[in-house]
């Protein structure tokens, strides 16, 4: 059972986005987005939220967003690297993000970048 589902998607999203809470350790947080590209919480950048992120590209011009949506409907779940910014190091980096699909309509993820 996820997160969304134990305590809804409102107070799930909300403590996603919360910058002193414990969805947010260092580089590392969570997002969640509609299947349409939608952002519903981002806990690195709050002002992208409600922004539709679809056709957003990696460093190296890879339209990583689609495909990682791609990956939650078509699999249910799965792996994407591609090159982001790392709010830590303040650098582009290989970053390697788990995507779930956690409704019909949302999906949910969380990477780490390499070293």
């Amino acid at each position: 059972m996820s997160y969304i589902d134990q305590v809804g998607p409102e107070q799930a999203f909300a403590a996603f986005n919360d910058p002193q809470g414990r969805f947010i350790v260092g580089e590392r947080y969570v997002f969640c987005n509609r299947i349409n590209g939608t952002v519903l919480a981002h806990g690195f950048n709050p002002a992208l939220l409600g922004r539709n992120l679809a056709s957003l590209r990696d460093a190296r011009g890879k339209p990583f967003a689609a495909a990682l949506i791609r990956i939650a409907v078509t699999e249910g779940q799965g792996w994407l690297s591609y090159e982001w910014f790392n709010p830590a190091t303040r650098q582009t980096e290989v970053k390697d993000t788990l995507i779930i699909r956690v409704r019909e309509d949302i999906v949910c993820g969380a990477g780490h970048y390499r070293r």
